[in-house]
């Protein structure tokens, strides 16, 4: 989600969540939880982690969902305890200039 706009979740996609998790654990515009327009972007981190990832978790021919889960759990367990270290420690800071900002954007002191 960029600039306020809101995400774009087909009803496929919908259904598969919710076959999954409980409808308030799906975020969306259709769900009990909505995404908030205004929201800070704290999703660098989860880009951070699947960039780090995507490459290595679909090395071989992964064909199920079970198959994925153990890709990822082995890759993620894989990542050494400094990068998660400063990982954490970034993520903090973020968090914490949220705090201080009441909410609103950080961008700026990023």
């Amino acid at each position: 989600m960029q600039d306020g706009t809101p995400p774009h979740i087909a009803q496929q996609v919908q259904e598969l969540l919710r076959s999954h998790f409980e409808d308030d654990r799906v975020i969306s515009r259709s769900s009990p939880t909505v995404w908030l327009s205004r929201s800070p972007d704290l999703n660098p981190r989860d880009f951070w982690l699947w960039g780090f990832l995507k490459d290595r978790v679909y090395e071989g021919n992964i064909r199920t969902l079970p198959e994925l889960k153990a890709s990822l759990t082995c890759h993620v367990s894989a990542i050494d305890r400094e990068t998660l270290r400063t990982t954490i420690e970034h993520a903090t800071v973020c968090f914490e200039n949220v705090l201080d900002a009441d909410g609103m954007h950080i961008e700026h002191i990023l």
